[in-house]
């Protein structure tokens, strides 16, 4: 079996259009690996486990699940067992890279770069089938530890995100940071807003 480590080294340095062998997908679906790279000006590309392809031109948020990539309309939500992808164009990178594609995610993964010529094209990222699907509990104890660990604009900032103020019986929201929106985690309530709402506790809203 292939680890996502090994798999990445094996990767890291391709050029593009010769990211991954047909060979190394097939190793990598047989290990519970899932490869994800950029294409194009507008592409994400799945090998492994899974094999699809989103667009995303200019980047932008991808929901994947154990079935593939989430087709959703404009207004529509993703699933809630969905897991965020965050696809990122041309972001200059703290050493000074930058790449056209380059992804953010909670998901557990290892990096590689592929390459065009002497230039990075993209920056890939290689993860278990397995870490797509976290349990409830799981999803409960880490967006309890991010709420916890804000600070009080942190959370006054939350609040007014989501257009009301909730008053919970243990002070604890679930919610889970990442690039640039709020997805709310834990015991969904009825509560009216454009999001699913998501909290641990009774919410009352508050005038």
């Amino acid at each position: 079996m292939t680890t996502a480590k090994e798999m990445a080294e094996r990767l890291n340095g391709r050029q593009y259009r010769n990211e991954i062998t047909l060979a190394e997908e097939k190793e990598a679906r047989e290990s519970g690996l899932i490869v994800l790279f950029g294409a194009s000006d507008d592409l994400c590309e799945l090998r492994g486990v899974i094999g699809d392809e989103a667009g995303c031109y200019d980047g932008g948020d991808l929901y994947l699940t154990e079935n593939g990539f989430c087709e959703l309309d404009e207004d529509e939500e993703p699933p809630a067992n969905a897991r965020l992808i965050h696809a990122w164009w041309c972001l200059k990178q703290p050493n000074g890279e930058t790449p056209f594609w380059y992804y953010t995610t909670d998901i557990p993964h290892e990096t590689f770069r592929i390459m065009e010529d002497d230039e990075v094209y993209c920056i890939g990222i290689v993860f278990r089938a397995e870490d797509i699907i976290e349990s409830q509990q799981s999803k409960l104890e880490r967006a309890t530890r991010e709420y916890e660990s804000m600070s009080e604009s942190e959370r006054e900032f939350l609040f007014r995100s989501i257009g009301h103020v909730f008053e919970l019986d243990d002070e604890i929201v679930t919610v889970d940071l990442l690039a640039f929106g709020w997805r709310f985690l834990g015991i969904k309530t009825g509560a009216p807003h454009h999001q699913p709402l998501y909290v641990l506790g009774r919410p009352r809203l508050l005038p």
